[in-house]
């Protein structure tokens, strides 16, 4: 789905690209809803037995950190058609992308792994090659 041409990308996975909410039903499903990041149960039975009881399936919950979510975006969004809007992150997060990460931008730019075209940054063709290490670039630790 990185890699689709024309409008025939997954609109399904455009949900985690754009870093939008999105529910997941079933066992082994993933939601990401108003921050939180839920897995349920994947063995079936357990998950049904936990349906019918009015147990709520789930295995695993992480709440997302600003910090954590500005850093999701980022990655994300670069590795879309679409890149990583400027005017898109500030709106979000209410802060200027630049001030957060504008010494990282500039430094995969000036390597040529990225490009700043109308207000976005996208991948350039070598930085899709090294695409895990410009994504690794925006995990603050």
């Amino acid at each position: 789905s990185n890699f689709a041409k024309g409008n025939s990308y997954s609109r399904h996975n455009l949900k985690y690209w754009h870093y939008i909410d999105y529910l997941g039903f079933g066992a082994g499903a993933h939601s990401f809803y108003d921050g939180i990041r839920r897995s349920n149960n994947r063995n079936v039975m357990p998950y049904i037995q936990s349906v019918d009881r009015y147990i709520m399936p789930t295995i695993d919950t992480e709440t997302i950190t600003v910090e954590r979510a500005q850093e999701d975006f980022c990655f994300l969004a670069l590795r879309t058609k679409w890149g990583l809007d400027e005017q898109k992150f500030e709106d979000r997060f209410g802060v200027s992308v630049h001030n957060l990460f504008g010494y990282i931008l500039e430094d995969l730019v000036t390597k040529g792994l990225l490009e700043y075209q109308n207000g976005s940054y996208h991948l350039s063709s070598e930085g899709a090659k090294h695409g895990n290490y410009v994504f690794s670039q925006f995990i603050r630790e």
